[in-house]
C-alpha cells in the first residue's frame, strides 16, 4: 500500500525557501490555538554547515500544508 507524500511550502518575506529547507528539515510542527491566541509554528532545521541564517525580526513567514 502506498501513501501520499505530504506537500508543504515555506515562504519568508515573499521568497520561497522550500527547496533550500527540504533537505535540512528535521521537524515541522504547527499548533493551532483556539480563540484569540496566536498559532505556533516550530521548524527544526539541521544547520551542520552553518549556511542557514536566522530570519530578521518582523519579517513575514508563511507556511502552507496539505
Amino acid at each position: 500500500m502506498s501513501y501520499p507524500i505530504p506537500q508543504w511550502r515555506v515562504v519568508l518575506d515573499g521568497v520561497d525557501l522550500t527547496e533550500r529547507i527540504a533537505p535540512r528539515l528535521l521537524d515541522l510542527t504547527l499548533t493551532e490555538c483556539r480563540g484569540g491566541e496566536a498559532d505556533q509554528l516550530d521548524l527544526r532545521i539541521h544547520d551542520h554547515d552553518g549556511k542557514m541564517a536566522l530570519p530578521k525580526r518582523g519579517v513575514s513567514l508563511a507556511v502552507s500544508l496539505g
